[in-house]
C-alpha cells in the first residue's frame, strides 16, 4: 500500500519509480486459480466433449436414445457441472473474491485441499456411476465421491465466508 503513490507517480511520468524499492511478494493464493482452471479445461475436453461425443455416437449408431444408460448420461452431466463449471467457479472465486474485498484468501492451503477433494470426488463418481449396474459394489465408490464433492463445496463456501469476514 505504501508503494502505491510511488507507482502512480512513476506511471504519470513514464518511469518505474518502484523498480528498486518495491517488493512484490507472490503467495499461494495469487496463483490458486491455475490448477482449478487447468483441471476444468481437461475435464471439459475429456469427461465433457469426448465422453459426450461417444454417447451421441452410440445413440446415433443404434438409433435409440436408450443406447446410453441413464447412469452414463447422469455421470457425464455431473462431470460437466462439477468438472467444468464447478472448478472454474471455485478457482475464480478463490482468486477474485479476496481482491474484491481488499483482503487475502483465508487458509489458502485448505483451498488447495478443496481442489484435491473435488478432483478425487469427481473422478470417483464419474467413473463409478456408469458401472454400478454391472458392478453393484461401485455404488459405494460413487457415493463416496459425491460425499467428497459435498465436503469440498462446503469447505469452499466456508473459506469464502471467512475471507468475507476479514
Amino acid at each position: 500500500l505504501n508503494a502505491l503513490p510511488q507507482e502512480l507517480h512513476g506511471a504519470v511520468h513514464g518511469v518505474n519509480a518502484c523498480a528498486d524499492e518495491c517488493e512484490v511478494k507472490s503467495t499461494l493464493a495469487d496463483g490458486i486459480y491455475r490448477p482449478f482452471f487447468l483441471s476444468g479445461i481437461i475435464s471439459v475436453l475429456t469427461l465433457g466433449a469426448v465422453w459426450g461425443a461417444y454417447l451421441l455416437l452410440r445413440i446415433g449408431l443404434t438409433g435409440r436414445f436408450s443406447a446410453a444408460s441413464l447412469h452414463e448420461i447422469n455421470a457425464h452431466g455431473h462431470a460437466q457441472i462439477f468438472g467444468w463449471v464447478g472448478l472454474f467457479v471455485m478457482g475464480f472465486a478463490y482468486q477474485a473474491f479476496p481482491r474484491f474485498k481488499h483482503t487475502s484468501l483465508a487458509y489458502p492451503h485448505l483451498a488447495i485441499a478443496t481442489f484435491v477433494m473435488i478432483l478425487v470426488g469427481l473422478t470417483a463418481r464419474s467413473l463409478a456411476q456408469p458401472l454400478v449396474s454391472s458392478l453393484p459394489w461401485l455404488w459405494w465408490v460413487a457415493v463416496g465421491g459425491s460425499l467428497l464433492e459435498i465436503t469440498a463445496v462446503s469447505l469452499f463456501v466456508g473459506l469464502i465466508g471467512l475471507t468475507w469476514q476479514r
